[in-house]
């Protein structure tokens, strides 16, 4: 079947596969209204289609308002985004969710779990702060199957899950967008990071006044959201340290951020890979305040990440934050050989997309079973 947006001509294809991927679901369309076409093959019989349900954002005033969270998600004095052009951020729900190397989505576990869709390619809002749909081949459905997460307070708050592929092109969203690399090692402090994501945005103020984001007790926090609400916006600013506590191994910065910046990725500036995962706020004008995210050296964020793909698995990669190479997901072997070596019997290789060599001439043997995957891309092994 064919569905058709009538305000903006958006279409998405649906077959029974395809259905099964969205779990019943269709994408999401702009407009009040949606052409729902069968096709049928000659001498076919009894084929139909049943709607069920239909679910609408309403696109009026006041605007719905994103879910609440614990914590405010906070500007470092003046408004310092600008607009950004990063598909490996997308949207998910009121959060934003980011593509990394393993294959895996990240977000805060405060967001999680989210059922829908992970956007890129995000149009501008309306107005009055009113998001804007994607097109169907930006849309990539979210597995309501593949969620691990805790919410346990800032540094203790973070999700691992998985999407599934676009049916309107068949493309793997880390394929078709690329991935952010993630690393243990930490900028200098007062070094510069960087916060991308979908946060609100009201300033300078809209015009609708309408609410468009409260608190956890139901009050307004912000109003008058504008055409930039909810797109991509990226900022940078300092970065603050590393400060453990139990499970709670916090990162601070001061870096601009609001509400649906939760679960944006916290990059190290002077290499691109990603060191956290922003879920709380604190900043405000003066010097002394941070927005607050997870750090990779969080226990639990790491051991989801590492048995992502499965048990026992070792990751190849030609490129690695740190010179130190044990074949984890943050410090990966450089060639396949060396993780096909360390694996146990019955484990998965995990190869970021590129081309391997072994570099002497000499024959790569396999003499244990063990399961190899390119979770990212296209991965060739050869001499």
């Amino acid at each position: 079947m064919r569905l058709t947006s009538l305000r903006d001509g958006a279409e998405q294809i649906l077959d029974q596969a395809g259905l099964a991927l969205w779990h019943g679901t269709s994408a999401w369309f702009n407009g009040n209204k949606v052409r729902l076409q069968l096709f049928v093959a000659a001498g076919d019989q009894g084929v139909f289609a049943n709607t069920q349900e239909l679910v609408t954002d309403c696109g009026c005033d006041p605007a719905p308002a994103i879910p609440a969270n614990p914590t405010p998600k906070t500007l470092c004095g003046s408004d310092d985004r600008v607009a950004a052009a990063d598909n490996r951020v997308g949207r998910i729900g009121g959060c934003t969710g980011w593509l990394v190397s393993n294959g895996a989505v990240l977000t805060a576990g405060h967001c999680a779990p989210i059922a829908g869709v992970f956007e890129v390619n995000i149009p501008p809002s309306l107005p009055n702060g009113n998001v804007v749909r994607s097109s169907p081949p930006d849309q990539y459905p979210i597995d309501p199957n593949g969620w691990t997460w805790i919410n346990a307070g800032n540094g203790n708050d973070w999700a691992v899950f998985r999407l599934l592929p676009n049916t309107n092109n068949g493309a793997h969203a880390h394929a078709q967008h690329g991935f952010f690399r993630m690393s243990r090692v930490l900028p200098a402090l007062l070094a510069t990071v960087r916060v991308t994501g979908c946060g609100i945005d009201n300033t300078p103020a809209g015009s609708s006044g309408a609410c468009c984001n409260v608190d956890s007790s139901g009050n307004c926090t912000h109003s008058s959201c504008t055409a930039q609400s909810q797109t991509l916006q990226t900022s940078t600013g300092s970065f603050q340290g590393e400060f453990p506590s139990g499970d709670r191994i916090e990162l601070r910065y001061r870096v601009d951020t609001e509400p649906a910046n939760s679960g944006s990725p916290i990059i190290d500036t002077a290499n691109g890979f990603a060191i956290g995962i922003h879920d709380a706020g604190g900043c405000s004008g003066n010097p002394l305040t941070v927005n607050v995210g997870t750090s990779f050296e969080n226990a639990g964020l790491r051991n989801a990440l590492e048995n992502f793909p499965g048990q026992n698995t070792r990751y190849a990669d030609l490129v690695s934050p740190t010179g130190s190479r044990n074949g984890s997901v943050f410090a990966p072997f450089q060639t396949v050989k060396d993780a096909v070596d360390a694996v146990p019997a019955g484990g998965i290789v995990s190869i970021v997309a590129g081309t391997y060599t072994r570099g002497d001439g000499n024959t790569m043997r396999i003499t244990k079973p063990l399961r190899m995957i390119a979770p990212v891309g296209t991965a060739s092994i050869g001499r």
